[in-house]
Formats: structure tokens, sequence, C-alpha cells
């Protein structure tokens, strides 16, 4: 059952315009939900941490730990 329903999405997302249109379109949200956690990450931290020199301590974690509390 599992491999159908891969054959499937596969199919829909890959062979139909409206298919990647929308897996597109939900790319995009979660990129723009994650950019959220970077954003806040910058507020705590300051902008030279987290986007100029991107510690990991203090991007990377703090995606992750905005992304858990999320889920």
């Amino acid at each position: 059952m599992g491999i159908l329903m891969q054959f499937l999405f596969g199919v829909v997302f890959i062979r139909w315009e409206a298919g990647r249109y929308a897996l597109q379109c939900f790319s995009d949200k979660v990129a723009t939900f994650l950019s959220y956690g970077v954003e806040g990450a910058a507020f705590v931290f300051g902008d030279l941490l987290v986007r100029d020199e991107k510690v990991f301590a203090f991007s990377v974690s703090q995606l992750l730990s905005y992304l858990l509390r999320i889920l």
C-alpha cells in the first residue's frame, strides 16, 4: 500500500503541472515558516551570529528548537 501511494504521489507531482504547482506552493510556505525561526534567532542573538557568520549554535539549533516547539 505504501509503495503504491508513493508511486501515485510521484506521478501527480512529476507528470502534471498542477501537481508541480501544488508542491512548489507547499515548499514556499514551509520556507516562509522556517524563515520566522531565523528572524527570531536574529532578534535574540543578533544578525552577526545568525546571518553573517552563520554560527551553528545560534542559527541551526535555534531553528530546530523553533520547529520542534511547533510540532
